[in-house]
């Protein structure tokens, strides 16, 4: 298959809290999967449509303090993981400390020897 993103995509742990705008603000607890410069992928109890725009806020050992942002949901897809239904969703950057994204990922390549974490398949 042929890679058609402009950005490495590294598998990273972390927690995501996503925080949909709205009439009923709703914020969803996610698991953080992979990261990029442009954005980051994760497994999400709910589903949220493609399209929204969310705030974010991720933790991690990669940055040294909160993540935060505005970001919006490029795709938002059903997936089976350990026996249990959840989402896989990927949100594309739309303003974030681009800096503080650049210093989470350079410590995460160091940590692994500057080696890509493997693609979900």
């Amino acid at each position: 298959m042929i890679e058609h993103r402009l950005f490495t995509r590294y598998r990273v742990e972390g927690e995501v809290l996503l925080q949909c705008a709205g009439p009923k603000p709703e914020t969803i607890r996610a698991e953080l999967v992979d990261m990029s410069f442009r954005g980051f992928g994760v497994y999400s109890p709910k589903a949220i449509d493609a399209n929204t725009t969310v705030r974010f806020y991720i933790s991690g050992k990669y940055f040294e303090k909160h993540l935060r942002g505005e970001g919006k949901i490029m795709y938002s897809q059903s997936y089976r993981r350990k026996e249990t239904d959840v989402f896989r969703m990927g949100v594309e950057f739309i303003s974030v400390d681009s800096d503080q994204v650049r210093d989470g990922l350079d410590r995460l390549r160091k940590e692994h020897g500057g080696e890509v974490g493997e693609q979900e398949k």
